[in-house]
Formats: C-alpha cells, structure tokens, sequence
C-alpha cells in the first residue's frame, strides 16, 4: 500500500532530491487510485533524518445515493544514511 511505498521512499532519500521523491510517491499513489496531487506531500529533511507526510480525503460512495468523506494521514519519518554521491 502507500504508506509502504512512503516508508521506502524515507529509507532510500539519502540518494534522491526532494521533487524526485515526490515525484515517485505520486506514480506510486496512481497505481493504487489514490487521489494526491503534489501538494499534499510535504518532505522536510534534515541533517540526520527526513519526515514525508501525507494527508488526503478519498470520497467514498455507497448504494442509495450516501457517500461519506475519508480523510488519510501517513506520516513516515526515518534516519538518512551517508550519501555516496549527488542526488538524483
């Protein structure tokens, strides 16, 4: 699921910029129809580790015409490793 797919995002930051995490945390929203747009990632790093959070509200609609709001929040946070290189 995606909260998986954040935590190894966190994992692996120490060899990827910021866009490009996001950028792949929203590939991998599209391939489970979770509906985030750039905005809802917020990735702050710093020196020894970096959080990535994500809130969104998915509407789910039920037979008879109710439906119902959802809201999701995943919150990761994990310690960064040496960096070897540049970033990607």
């Amino acid at each position: 699921m995606l909260k998986t797919d954040v935590e190894n995002e966190a994992k692996v930051a120490h060899m990827y910029m910021d866009q490009s995490i996001a950028s792949r945390l929203l590939k991998k929203a599209v391939s489970w129809s979770v509906p985030i747009v750039q905005e809802d990632i917020e990735i702050q790093r710093g020196t020894e580790d970096i959080t990535i959070s994500i809130e969104y509200v998915e509407t789910v609609d039920f037979p008879g015409g109710y439906s119902k709001d959802l809201a999701f929040s995943i919150h990761v946070e994990e310690p960064l490793k040496e960096s070897s290189g540049a970033l990607k």
